[in-house]
């Protein structure tokens, strides 16, 4: 009989840590005026929709690809990208949450932080740390 081999598997992550990493990437690459908006209310297709800049589109691309990197290292791939940093807007669909950069033109333009201004929403400050949002996410399920 040939032996068993046993492969390590990574744990199991949830959205919320997920979405946690994703922004402490995005603080790390120092993107302005980060909000996340708990769209659970309004939509069955997403549950966090989060809205930052950058302030140029080689920024934005820096971004783009350190988040792409950072969740693919977690075992998480974009479902899709659309928009190219040169159009001053993109937008990266994992599924549980989406993200858009935004050059602070093209943020001003489509005011996306207006659409969703009824949902529950967080302003992410330079002093982020990691785990702030998995904290507050579970904090405000039990309200």
């Amino acid at each position: 009989m040939g032996k068993t081999i046993k492969v390590p598997q990574k744990p199991v992550i949830s959205k919320s840590s997920l979405l946690d990493i994703a922004i402490s990437i995005l603080t790390q690459k120092q993107a302005r005026e980060i909000l996340v908006f708990d769209i659970r209310p309004l939509s069955q297709l997403f549950d966090y929709a989060v809205v930052s800049s950058g302030l140029s589109s080689t920024q934005i691309d820096v971004i783009r690809r350190a988040l792409e990197r950072g969740l693919r290292s977690e075992g998480l791939r974009p479902l899709g990208v659309e928009g190219k940093a040169e159009s001053g807007w993109i937008l990266l669909d994992y599924n549980d949450f989406v993200i858009h950069v935004f050059t602070p033109e093209k943020r001003e333009y489509y005011r996306l932080d207006l659409l969703w201004g009824d949902c529950p929403v967080e302003e992410i400050g330079e002093d982020f740390k990691p785990g702030e949002i998995e904290k507050i996410i579970m904090k405000r399920n039990k309200a």
